[in-house]
C-alpha cells in the first residue's frame, strides 16, 4: 500500500486497519479523482514471456534490436531490450493499433473507441511535447486527464495520446544498492512497451515462499498453483525453454541464449528471471509447485513473495480526507 501511495505522489496519507477485513486510507484534502482511484484499485500481478512481448521501434517484438540513442535509454533486463523514458515509451506505444485479446488488462469486452459510459478501451496519457515529459496518465478516458480542473503548466505543449488496448507500458524495476539490496530509486524513468498478453496472474499462484536456490544460494521464490495456473505455467515455461534452445547457435553462450519471464506488479517490473533450458528443456513441471530464480535480489524476491501471499487488497477499502495530520 505504501509503495502504491508513493508512486501516486502521495506523501501524507495515513493508513490504518478498520476491522478484520478493511483498511482505511486518509488522503490529504483535495486529492484528485485519479489519486483516489489509484489508491483504491486492487493490486495486479502478471507474468509475461519477455522476449516475444517486448516491443521495439518497429512496433513489433524486437528484444535484440539494440539501444536507443540519447540520454533516454538505459540497459534493459537480461541485457536484451533497452528502457525508454516514459515520454518516448508512450509515443512508441501510441503508434500501435488495437489488439483485442481475452487476456487484455486495458479493455472491457464490448467497449469501443468512443468509450460510451467511460468503459476501458486502452489508456490515455497527457504529454508535454515541448519538454518531452508525461504530465498525466495513465487514465481510463481522455476526460480523466483533466480531472479536478487540471491544467497543463505554463509553457507546456499538451497533447493527449491514447495507447490502444493490446499494448501496455511497464516501468523498469526499482534500482537497488548492490551490497545491501536497499532500494535507492523506487521509480526510475525507464519504461518498456509490451504486448498486453500475460501468461498468468497472481490469482493463479498459491503458497509463495521466498528462499534460496539449493545449488547457487541465490534468492528464489517457491509457490504452488491453482489448476489453471499449473497448466499455464507449464505451457509458458516450455515455450520459453524452447526459444532458449533455438537461440543457442554456434558462438552464443548459454547465458546469452536464455529467455526470460517478466514478473510485473502494479505496472512495474519486479523481476525478469531466466528459464534454464538445460535444466528444464521441456519447461517446468508444476505438479508439486515450482520456483523461479535468477534476476532476483533478496529484496525483490521477498517483495514478490509478500505480494503473492497478501493477494488483493482487503475486501473493504475506505477513503477519507483530511486537511492535515492529526
Amino acid at each position: 500500500m505504501r509503495r502504491r501511495e508513493e508512486g501516486l505522489g502521495v506523501t501524507q496519507a495515513i493508513i490504518r486497519r478498520a476491522g478484520a477485513d478493511e483498511i482505511e486510507v486518509a488522503l490529504p484534502a483535495g486529492s484528485s479523482a485519479a489519486v483516489q482511484e489509484g489508491v483504491a484499485e486492487t493490486g495486479q500481478l502478471y507474468f509475461y514471456a519477455w522476449e516475444p512481448n517486448v516491443i521495439g521501434a518497429s512496433g513489433r517484438p524486437a528484444p535484440g534490436e539494440g539501444s536507443v540513442t540519447g540520454d533516454e535509454s538505459v540497459e534493459g533486463p537480461g541485457g536484451h531490450d533497452v528502457g525508454l523514458t516514459e515520454y518516448r515509451a508512450v509515443l512508441r506505444a501510441g503508434k500501435r493499433p488495437p489488439i483485442l485479446r481475452k487476456t487484455d488488462t486495458t479493455w472491457h469486452p464490448g467497449c469501443t473507441p468512443r468509450q460510451v459510459g467511460g468503459c476501458s478501451y486502452g489508456s490515455w496519457y497527457l504529454l508535454d511535447a515541448a519538454h518531452e515529459r508525461v504530465l498525466q496518465g495513465s487514465a481510463h478516458t481522455e476526460r480523466d486527464l483533466y480531472a479536478e480542473g487540471y491544467k497543463p503548466p505554463v509553457g507546456a505543449t499538451a497533447r493527449a495520446v491514447r495507447v490502444n488496448p493490446g499494448t501496455v507500458l511497464v516501468q523498469a524495476r526499482a534500482i537497488e544498492a548492490e551490497q545491501t539490496g536497499r532500494i535507492i530509486n523506487a521509480s526510475p524513468n525507464s519504461w518498456y512497451v509490451l504486448n498486453d498478453n500475460p501468461a498468468l496472474g497472481g490469482a493463479d499462484l498459491t503458497n509463495p515462499v521466498q528462499g534460496k536456490d539449493e545449488f547457487t544460494g541465490r534468492p528464489n521464490i517457491t509457490f504452488g498453483f491453482t489448476p489453471y495456473g499449473r497448466t499455464a505455467f507449464e505451457r509458458v515455461t516450455k515455450e520459453i525453454a524452447h526459444r532458449g534452445q533455438e537461440a543457442q547457435l554456434p558462438g552464443v553462450t548459454k547465458e546469452e541464449a536464455e529467455q526470460h519471464l517478466a514478473v510485473v506488479l502494479d505496472g512495474q517490473l519486479l523481476a525478469v528471471p531466466s528459464i534454464d533450458f538445460t535444466k528444464y528443456p521441456e519447461g517446468i513441471d508444476a505438479a508439486t509447485g515450482s520456483e523461479i530464480s535468477g534476476g532476483f535480489t533478496i529484496a525483490s524476491a521477498r517483495g514478490l513473495a509478500g505480494a503473492l501471499e497478501s493477494g488483493p487488497l482487503p475486501i473493504g477499502l475506505e477513503l477519507e480526507f483530511r486537511g492535515s495530520h492529526g
